[in-house]
């Protein structure tokens, strides 16, 4: 495989794990050394497959994860991807419009005339880029590096994980990748071998959420108590009555892995719906926005022409 990789990093990789099998070293510990390639749910899975002997099934298993997780980054980016060009174009247009188009008006008006408001507004925006434009660049980057290392913080995750859920249209789909996977990896270390506590461990980081991270730790520290595991998850308030409920129909009748699996499935199907969805409603709604900048950059340029002629046919 280290030979007809495409990715020349992961072929490298591949070759080091290679030889370290080759050396006598177990294929999961080979694993672990390359911590930022296989990730630990990669490794725990492997390692439960060296001890039962069932290698090659708990492979199948992780390559269908891995294939689910990469079609739900699909769908997000799908969904996403769309505003994000909208956004960048409207800004890419506005910034033209206030460095090249707006300076060719200033010169049009005459010294002492009176500007309406929204004309006045736009002119010291364009003014000031012309005159500190280096300001801009240092306040973004500040901002851009300050955001940054504050969601990297658990406060700051913790906000952000608050904020985006609640977004208009997008939080739902968003909170929905989330359930989905933590179920799909929750299924997938269960139906592997792996304990619950172990399970729990590595499922709520790889959720990508930090409140679900945080209510499953506190979830691990009650089963622990003795307490079974669907309890602690609906007294957390992060996870929907669905997944509560089909952990404990999974927990009574010994079959949790595969009504985890169902659950992820049930998430699949809506965040691909969703996506699909919102591209249809958000598409006119980014063109009425963008078309609303513009028109108010338009007319406050025309306004004071408007306004001359107006008053010389008066």
């Amino acid at each position: 495989m280290s030979n007809q990789v495409a990715n020349r990093g992961l072929g490298e990789v591949l070759g080091e794990v290679a030889q370290l099998v080759d050396s006598g070293m177990s294929f999961s510990d080979s694993l672990s050394n390359h911590p930022d390639v296989f990730p630990s749910l990669f490794v725990n899975m492997v390692r439960s497959g060296e001890a039962s002997g069932n290698l090659d099934e708990i492979l199948k298993q992780l390559a269908g994860q891995m294939e689910r997780e990469k079609s739900l980054r699909d769908n997000i980016k799908s969904a996403t991807f769309y505003p994000i060009v909208v956004l960048v174009f409207a800004l890419i247009v506005v910034l033209a419009m206030l460095i090249f188009i707006v300076p060719v008006f200033l010169n049009m008006f005459p010294p002492g005339m009176a500007l309406p408001l929204p004309t006045r507004i736009v002119m010291g925006i364009s003014d000031s880029i012309f005159n500190y434009w280096y300001l801009y660049i240092i306040v973004t980057i500040a901002i851009v590096y300050g955001v940054r290392y504050y969601l990297r913080t658990p406060s700051g995750s913790r906000a952000w994980d608050k904020i985006r859920f609640k977004l208009p249209a997008f939080g739902p789909l968003l909170y929905r990748t989330v359930m989905a996977r933590f179920t799909n990896v929750m299924a997938t270390l269960l139906s592997g071998g792996i304990p619950a506590l172990q399970a729990l461990e590595t499922a709520g980081p790889a959720s990508g959420s930090i409140m679900v991270a945080e209510a499953v730790e506190k979830t691990s520290e009650k089963i622990q108590e003795g307490k079974n595991l669907a309890d602690p998850l609906g007294e957390s308030g992060v996870f929907p009555p669905m997944v509560v409920q089909m952990v404990a129909v999974g927990e009574e009748s010994g079959n949790l892995p595969e009504m985890l699996s169902r659950v992820s499935g049930f998430y699949d199907e809506e965040v691909a719906t969703m996506s699909k969805g919102l591209a249809s409603v958000i598409e006119p709604l980014l063109i009425i926005v963008v078309g609303c900048i513009v028109g108010f950059m338009v007319i406050s340029m025309y306004l004071p022409m408007f306004i001359a002629t107006t008053s010389v046919g008066g």
